[in-house]
């Protein structure tokens, strides 16, 4: 939780112009975002008093203190109304297994901020290890968190993991390939891959994968 928190407290947050897709987004707008450059412009990062709250948060919680931890920032969100401040609420709420209240707090920073990609990131991790997955929403909002500068092969994974459960196997295709631009030496991701190519016939070029 140290270096989660941590991160937050000094992560540089890229946004961009477009709000959240409500679903997976489509073939062509997959093909788009794929070939997309973060964007440039819209960075942000948290005010000294945000960085300053959840530090002694985050030294709570290390403490062992998750319920005083999370009443600091519940007291700090009552007269900021950050969405940093949720999103660190939101991790806290995971740390204590309080999944439901950690997706209402990474969804009330989203709503705060409609393109804030940590926030994006975060709920779509937490809706596709849901008891009840999500996949059409995690996916947009992994969409969202890459169109924002969250493009780690780990992220791609997630995203293209939610396409195949979605039975779209051309656009989880289309995702696994990027990942491998990163690493083309990953077994996970070149297994995921070949599973999508052979589930659209393609299994001369799934074979290269495997």
């Amino acid at each position: 939780m140290r270096t989660a928190l941590q991160t937050l407290a000094t992560y540089l947050l890229a946004f961009v112009s477009t709000s959240a897709l409500a679903s997976a987004p489509s073939s062509s707008q997959l093909t788009n975002l794929l070939g997309s450059a973060p964007n440039p412009r819209a960075i942000h990062t948290a005010s000294i008093e945000e960085n300053n709250t959840i530090a002694v948060s985050n030294d709570l919680a290390m403490k062992g203190q998750l319920g005083e931890a999370i009443k600091k920032l519940q007291t700090a969100q009552a007269s900021a109304r950050s969405p940093f401040y949720d999103q660190a609420l939101a991790m806290l709420f995971e740390q204590s297994d309080q999944q439901a209240k950690a997706i209402e707090h990474y969804k009330a920073a989203i709503a705060k901020n409609a393109n804030f990609g940590l926030a994006h990131r975060s709920l779509a991790i937490a809706l596709y290890r849901s008891s009840q997955p999500d996949y059409q929403i995690a996916a947009a909002h992994f969409a969202s968190a890459y169109e924002n500068g969250h493009r780690s092969k780990r992220d791609l994974n997630f995203m293209g993991q939610c396409y195949l459960n979605l039975s779209k196997f051309a656009e989880a295709e289309a995702i696994f390939k990027k990942a491998l631009e990163q690493d083309a030496n990953d077994s996970r991701i070149k297994a995921f891959l070949s599973y999508a190519l052979k589930a659209q016939g393609k299994s001369s070029e799934a074979a290269q994968y495997e």
